[in-house]
Formats: C-alpha cells, structure tokens, sequence
C-alpha cells in the first residue's frame, strides 16, 4: 500500500491505494496453469475494481456512466489500455478516457481515393443486403464516412466531379436504407452534392433516436467514421451504442441508463 497518503499524485503511482489493487499472487498462479488450448475470458471487474480506477485517475462524469453500461470484456480492455502521461491535466482526464474508448471500438476503415476504388464503392452500396442499414456521416468540408458491413469507407467528395457524384447519390439512395446521425449532416450532404442529385438524397433518413456522440475526434475523418458508426447502430436498435449516452442526472443509477 502507497505510504505518501494525501500527498500522492496517485495517477503514477506504483503502490496500491485501495485493497482492491493488491494483487493476488495466490490468483494469478492459478491464472497461468490455465490450458493454453481454451479461450481465455477476462474475470468481470468488481464495483470496487472500478472505484479504485476512476478515484487513480479522477475520471468524472460522463465517464462514470460509461464505464458502468461498458459489457466486461469490453471494459477490461480499456481500463487495461488506458495511460497517459503527466503533461495531461487532471481536467481532461475523462475526455482521454473516452477518447480511448472510441480508438479501441472504432471499426476498420478504408480511403477511397482513386476511381477505382470508388466504382468499387459504388458496387458494394448497391450490393449491400435489403435488410442491413447503411450509415452516412458528412461534414461541411464534404469529408463523408460511409459504414456498410463491418469495415467504414472514407470518401473526400470534392474530389469528384458531377457524374460520379451523381451515380453515388444513386447508389445511396436505391435501397432507401441509408441514414445519418444528425440533420446537420443530412445538410452537409446537400450542400457537397451537385443541387440536380439532391432529390435522391430526400431518400436518407435520421435515425428516430440518436444517441449523444460524447467524444468528438479532432481528425475530421475519424470524427465522420464515429457519427456513420453511430447512424448504423441507432438504426438497428443495438442496445450498446458506440458510445452510450449518459444520463447524467441518473449517475447515483447508471446500470439502469438505457438510452438504445
């Protein structure tokens, strides 16, 4: 156990400061004579596990509620990758937290930036299944993420002229399952569209509920990745969002939140 008491930064700290950070040698031998032939799943952390990691590294709301609604193998992962370093300031912690979090569970994504891939991009909208959304994100820059099945395009549409543009409204729109996260990005799609396509587009729809995107990445591409993501996952009702949307007024219950 730390000895510095009250005067410990604790965030660097190499002593326990709570019971629950004291490991157990007993446990973690156990732990290795496990068979290297079955799947390993990480023990679900305690209330007290999670107590001690947010009092280390002062993580405040929303980041309470988040960690809470976090499934265990998801949450283990982060609070086992989560560092930085002391030029960070306490303040921003819990933004760093969750900018850790959108980094691990932010999907695979691929630059469309030749025609090639492009008429390849166009094809796989056209092909994807009828019952499957597509998610659309936009910004003022026409930096478009586009999130099919597993894996997130990213299309710079300024970098297309008319036609192609043209055939990617269609594309977009021919299935009537496209939908964004936002009406300021139904807007911006509008407005980096060519005006003569943009009545295909009155086919993308918002999602009825979106959640609150609660970290914003500074890269622009990221940033469209995450509201795509998002639009996709709102539409089909997944009950764990992206990022789940905290209530903050009902922190003294977090495990009740559920804002699919």
């Amino acid at each position: 156990m730390c000895t510095k008491e009250t005067t410990c930064t604790m965030r660097d700290c190499p002593d326990a400061h709570f019971e629950s950070e004291i490991r157990d040698y007993g446990n973690s031998r156990i732990l290795q004579k496990s068979s290297s032939n079955s799947p390993m799943l990480p023990p679900s952390l305690s209330k007290d596990d999670l107590n001690a990691f947010c009092a280390r590294w002062k993580i405040v709301e929303p980041g309470l509620t988040v960690l809470n609604r976090l499934p265990s193998p998801l949450l283990d992962l982060l609070i086992r990758s989560f560092m930085v370093g002391p030029e960070i300031g306490d303040s921003d912690l819990t933004n760093q937290l969750l900018k850790c979090l959108a980094d691990i569970i932010r999907p695979q994504t691929f630059v469309v930036n030749n025609m090639q891939t492009f008429h390849e991009l166009l094809t796989a909208t056209l092909k994807v299944s009828a019952s499957v959304p597509i998610g659309l994100a936009c910004n003022g820059s026409g930096q478009m993420a586009i999130a099919l099945e597993k894996e997130v395009l990213l299309v710079s549409l300024k970098d297309y002229g008319t036609e192609d543009l043209g055939l990617f409204a269609f594309a977009l729109s021919f299935l009537g399952l496209a939908v964004v996260h936002s009406i300021q990005d139904k807007n911006n799609l509008m407005k980096n569209f060519p005006k003569v396509f943009c009545d295909l587009l009155d086919r993308v729809r918002i999602v009825d509920n979106p959640s609150e995107i609660i970290y914003i990445a500074a890269n622009p591409f990221e940033e469209v990745t995450d509201r795509a993501t998002q639009a996709k996952i709102d539409a089909i009702n997944n009950p764990a969002p992206l990022l789940p949307t905290p209530d903050v007024s009902a922190a003294s219950t977090p495990d009740l939140v559920d804002n699919s």
